[in-house]
């Protein structure tokens, strides 16, 4: 498949949680709607949120599903040249979180782990970091 879009981990504000904040990973993938049966075909593989169609001419696919993130990153990684670091970092991510936070001390950890993610993929548009977590 050849079509543009990227991977990544953030973590959130989140006022129900007993921390205050949550760590979310998620994929998105973007392509010309004449070529929207890619995106499907990707959906059938990976589950999750199905492709739509929107008014640009473009259809996206994002999930922050970890189950479906996980899929997706597993199945993209043999074929990663420049991003496969940032895959194995969002793994590890996910398995911190399938295993469970166990103490705030653990969260700022995964936390940190979500930092690193930002400086791989040259995010600007961060609001949230683990200096706001302790900070709270």
């Amino acid at each position: 498949m050849d079509a543009d879009g990227n991977f990544s981990a953030q973590i959130k504000r989140a006022h129900d949680h007993t921390l205050k904040f949550k760590i979310s990973v998620n994929f998105s993938l973007y392509q010309k709607t004449v070529r929207h049966h890619g995106l499907l075909k990707l959906y059938e593989i990976i589950g999750g949120n199905a492709p739509n169609k929107k008014a640009n001419g473009m259809s996206v696919i994002t999930n922050t599903s970890i189950v479906s993130v996980k899929k997706f990153v597993k199945l993209v990684q043999p074929h990663l040249v420049f991003k496969s670091s940032l895959a194995d970092l969002i793994l590890n991510i996910i398995e911190d979180l399938e295993k469970g936070i166990r103490s705030r001390k653990h969260f700022i950890e995964v936390c940190r782990k979500v930092d690193k993610v930002a400086e791989l993929t040259d995010s600007k548009l961060r609001v949230v970091t683990t200096e706001t977590v302790l900070k709270d």
